[in-house]
């Protein structure tokens, strides 16, 4: 795609521009920025790290498309075609305000599989002394839905973390972890307290 990284560009410039076809950012405009940058990762990058700060609708609709969305799992997230090194070297300019800023929409996986690199993960062992990146992850990880009661959905995802935590070697990783585990429990409390009050 000759014409690719300027065909994101304009893309990206309507985002969350009332009117713009773009604002909602529909499917076809995810599938132009994922092709573009599957085939120009580098350029793409350049072009997206312009548009991440100040934080603002603009955006916020380019960082759920960097996130990717499980309820739209046709379109991998953007991060996902993104060099590591190049993320890294973008936070490391300013770590103070960017590395909680990243770790509020990389992709909600959490895995340790020394062929295949993990964002988070990656983003936690650089930087996660920091409370603040710990805390944005947390919060992007909580960002999900269910059917059913609660408090088995929060229960299966405390289960899944510890089974992440029995395979981590990493302190600031299981750190986190330990972290997910210990709100995880209190909010299955939680969650049976209210249903049993509800049924």
């Amino acid at each position: 795609m000759k014409h690719g990284p300027q065909i994101a560009e304009f893309v990206i410039k309507g985002l969350g521009i009332d009117g713009c076809i773009f604002d909602n950012f529909y499917s076809d405009s995810k599938r132009i920025l994922s092709l573009v940058a599957e085939n120009n990762p580098k350029e793409m990058w350049q072009i997206v790290k312009k548009y991440l700060l100040p934080r603002d609708s603009q955006s916020f609709h380019l960082t759920r498309w960097l996130r990717g969305e499980k309820l739209t799992a046709v379109f991998e997230g953007g991060l996902g075609f993104i060099p590591m090194n190049e993320i890294w070297e973008w936070i490391d300019e300013n770590p103070k305000e960017r590395a909680w800023y990243v770790a509020s929409f990389v992709p909600k996986v959490i895995f340790n599989d020394p062929n295949r690199p993990c964002l988070a993960r990656e983003l936690l062992i650089r930087y996660g002394t920091d409370v603040h990146v710990r805390s944005a992850l947390s919060s992007n990880f909580g960002t999900d839905s269910w059917t059913g009661p609660a408090s088995l959905h929060h229960l299966h995802r405390k289960e899944q973390f510890e089974k992440q935590k029995k395979e981590e070697d990493n302190s600031n990783v299981i750190l986190w972890l330990n972290e997910q585990i210990q709100s995880l429990e209190e909010q299955v409390e939680a969650d049976k307290v209210r249903e049993e009050r509800e049924f």
